[in-house]
């Protein structure tokens, strides 16, 4: 997310004025995986997936058009009984990062991925309206599944949408993980910079993209929301995973925090105290 951003404030920085940012800016596909037809699925490489696990692929029809769907099941997990629904980054997809992120939340419990409108197997484009019944609709299908419980878990850029989902899933949603993500639009202004910039540039926010606020849709949720962050991330500042989950504890959600001193944005989970110490995190509520 912040990549894509960058390109446009230095833009501003000679001119020293201030710069707009709109939702064009902010969510960016990968063009390499971008569908143009919608005949075939392209399908993971299940063998890059973790042992034990199987997957399976739709496609989901919606408002938009098809949307491409994965799911993996844990074949002997320990927690079956749990869909996570996986909100991934910005410029990412099934195809390209899939079985990245799926890999990460199999240990939890069996997983769903979507590719966004205008991304990889999704119709497009890429709208904020889209993006709304694209979550509809994802979130009615995940209804359909046989599972007693059902987190959400929004990495970068995801964890905007994955948040978004409480208002579709409500009392069927379990608990939520946030990992390495800003608490709303408006901290791009505030982490996304680089200090030396700030004097110079004042971002510009399209009131669209306002409406992009993690703790402002988790109001009135009452379950357990843990919040991931690697002191080592680059392209986004620890600052602002910290600022989240202060924020969460002010609106007087049970949040717990917590951070892997060497990872990065994109490799918490393959840290080596990663499955233990966020297994005891996002299972302390059916501990108690």
């Amino acid at each position: 997310m912040r990549k894509a951003l960058f390109v446009v404030l230095a833009g501003g920085a000679v001119a020293a004025c201030s710069v707009p940012v709109t939702p064009e800016d902010v969510f960016v596909a990968d063009p390499d995986y971008r569908r143009t037809d919608f005949q075939t699925l392209n399908l993971l490489n299940e063998d890059e997936m973790p042992s034990g696990s199987a997957l399976r692929h739709e496609w989901l029809a919606s408002e938009i058009g098809p949307l491409g769907l994965s799911w993996a099941q844990q074949l002997e997990g320990a927690h079956a009984d749990r869909l996570i629904v996986t909100c991934m980054g910005n410029t990412t997809d099934r195809q390209s990062d899939g079985v990245r992120y799926l890999g990460a939340v199999l240990p939890f419990g069996d997983a769903v991925i979507f590719d966004y409108p205008g991304y990889g197997d999704s119709a497009g484009p890429p709208t904020l309206k889209n993006f709304e019944l694209a979550l509809s609709a994802v979130a009615d299908r995940v209804k359909t599944e046989p599972y007693d419980r059902v987190m959400v878990w929004g990495h970068s850029m995801g964890g905007f949408f994955c948040s978004r989902l409480f208002k579709h899933l409500g009392d069927e949603l379990e608990g939520v993980v946030l990992e390495a993500t800003f608490s709303d639009t408006s901290a791009i202004s505030r982490f996304g910079l680089p200090w030396y910039l700030k004097p110079f540039i004042r971002v510009k926010l399209d009131e669209r993209l306002l409406r992009y606020d993690s703790v402002a849709a988790l109001d009135g949720f009452d379950g357990p929301i843990t919040v991931l962050a690697g002191e080592a991330d680059r392209e986004l500042p620890i600052a602002a995973t910290r600022d989240l989950a202060s924020k969460l504890e002010a609106r007087g959600h049970d949040v717990l925090s917590l951070e892997f001193s060497k990872a990065g944005h994109y490799d918490i989970a393959e840290q080596p105290d990663y499955v233990e110490r966020t297994g005891a995190a996002i299972n302390r509520a059916t501990a108690e």
